[in-house]
């Protein structure tokens, strides 16, 4: 006697259930498949993901169930106007979603399920540059997924109408190279070149050479290096290339392979002026600046956009060994300015970094009095941060000028003055015994007492001048030229003047450029 139930009860039963109880009783029941009706068991309770019937059939390849739903004299009659419920039934397999806005073909493709897509790909209704909600196509997820078939298949289908090379947008050479699917990069470059070039680029400008080489994808690296047409210096919307990317992301190999490249540019900057080799310098990559150091066509002199070298970066960055290794190159301008007029020693003075400064004077082509664009000297420098080993180490060279004025008549024992308290003293101490001078002026004693920022600032000075004339002292302190600018830049001009608000002593005193400013004892 036969246990099994009439088609009909298991039709009654399946339409009660939910989209996945009707999966398990297909796949139980196949040839239910034939027997189901729109209204009554393709509209079921979707799942937690938002899928329907059709998407969890598409996503786990089931065609001969699919093809049992949707067969071919259905597609025949949803063509009549009248025929509303066949064209409804039709848009459950071309075009319904589920919370991803994916729909049955993003689903298939994604999981490799060829000749699924295959099929749907030639109802009519279908839409194969649909985007679901993340913006990706069927292609594209095939693209992530590495499905090289489906990939193919899709990309040969002449109703697939997305244009990736006139748009900065995901695309399928992009993403496979992102996800490390070779094969994927290889028949697309092969086969599909002229659906993808190989120098489209996804969102934010990236190519599939930058996000093989962030991905640290060498394989992938070496083949896309190996395309004839391959442009090794396309920049992302911050004007980053590929070059930046792996020195960011310390891909030592792909740097290498870069490098290599006939057309690798080691001097190209982002938006911001930073070359490959400063980014290294400032991360303190030993082995990547010794690349760039290999490469014949590398500037080490060349500055950012504040025109910061890459030797003042690694005093900056207290890059001891690279300082070392830049140093070697025979080509290096160690005492190149950058844009207040600050070189690679002042610097090191400035931020106490003293054993690169005895380095530095080791050179020839140092000059250990050399100003910034305020006529502060090494020296000065270090007195005005309280730095005692530094201060120490230069007084004692004969070749330091002590007494050596900037351009507002500051000696170092006047910079020594205004150092931190509690170094101050021992800093005049120092400069004293040497024979240090300087000449105490009515603004220095209101800088002293941190009054230079307060409503009353200028009338101080004003009151220790003799009659009171404060033109007339700026005047006899700067010279004609410099007051008359300050006068008509009005209060702010003034004090710019006075107190010494240059753009260098703006910049030392924000300690700008994230250097590593540590407070003196």
């Amino acid at each position: 006697m036969s246990t099994t139930l009439p088609i009909e009860i298991l039709l009654q039963i399946a339409q009660y259930l939910d989209c996945n109880g009707q999966y398990t009783l297909l796949r139980a029941c196949p040839f239910l498949a034939g027997d189901f009706v729109y209204g009554r068991h393709l509209l079921a309770d979707a799942d937690s993901n938002g899928n329907n019937l059709v998407h969890i059939l598409a996503q786990n390849g089931e065609e001969a169930l699919l093809k049992s739903l949707f067969p071919d004299d259905d597609l025949e009659r949803s063509f009549c106007v009248r025929n509303v419920i066949p064209r409804l039934k039709q848009m459950l397999l071309t075009r319904s979603i589920n919370d991803e806005g994916a729909t049955p073909i993003h689903l298939a493709a994604e999981k490799g399920h060829l000749a699924i897509v295959e099929w749907i790909a030639k109802r009519p209704a279908v839409d194969l540059s649909f985007e679901d909600r993340a913006g990706a196509t069927c292609v594209e997820r095939a693209a992530r997924a590495g499905q090289t078939e489906v990939v193919s298949l899709l990309l040969d289908n002449p109703n697939l109408t997305t244009d990736w090379n006139a748009s900065q947008r995901s695309n399928p050479l992009c993403l496979a190279a992102e996800y490390g699917h070779i094969e994927t990069v290889r028949a697309i470059l092969t086969r599909h070149g002229n659906r993808v070039n190989v120098n489209s680029r996804a969102a934010y400008g990236i190519t599939a050479l930058s996000l093989a080489v962030l991905r640290d994808h060498e394989a992938i690296t070496e083949m896309l290096l190996q395309q004839k047409d391959i442009d090794i210096n396309a920049e992302d919307y911050l004007g980053n290339n590929t070059l930046h990317m792996a020195v960011r992301s310390k891909n030592h190999a792909a740097l290498e392979l870069l490098l290599e490249h006939p057309n690798a540019d080691p001097n190209v900057r982002d938006w911001y002026g930073h070359t490959p080799l400063q980014e290294a310098v400032s991360m303190g990559d030993e082995a990547t600046v010794r690349l760039f150091l290999k490469h014949p066509g590398t500037d080490v002199n060349l500055g950012n956009s504040k025109q910061v070298t890459p030797l003042i970066k690694a005093v900056q960055e207290c890059r001891e060994r690279i300082a070392q290794l830049l140093l070697k190159r025979s080509d290096i301008e160690a005492d190149k300015k950058d844009y207040c007029g600050m070189t690679a020693f002042a610097w090191a003075a400035f931020l106490g970094r003293v054993e690169i400064a005895e380095m530095l004077l080791q050179r020839p082509d140092v000059d250990p009095n050399s100003r910034d664009e305020d006529g502060v000297t090494p020296l000065s420098h270090s007195m005005h941060a309280g730095w005692e080993d530094v201060a120490e180490f230069l007084i004692n060279r004969d070749d330091v000028e002590i007494n050596a004025e900037d351009d507002f008549g500051w000696t170092a024992l006047a910079h020594a003055k205004g150092a931190p308290d509690g170094i101050s003293i021992l800093l005049m101490k120092m400069l004293l015994q040497r024979g240090a001078t300087m000449e105490l002026y009515p603004e220095m004693m209101v800088m002293s007492k941190s009054m230079a920022h307060s409503d009353i600032a200028i009338d101080m000075v004003a009151s220790m001048i003799d009659d009171h004339d404060l033109e007339a002292y700026m005047i006899k302190r700067f010279g004609q030229e410099k007051t008359n600018e300050a006068l008509v830049d009005g209060e702010n001009g003034v004090r710019t003047l006075l107190f010494r608000n240059t753009r260098a002593m703006r910049m030392r005193r924000d300690a700008v450029e994230g250097i590593r400013y540590q407070e003196p004892y």
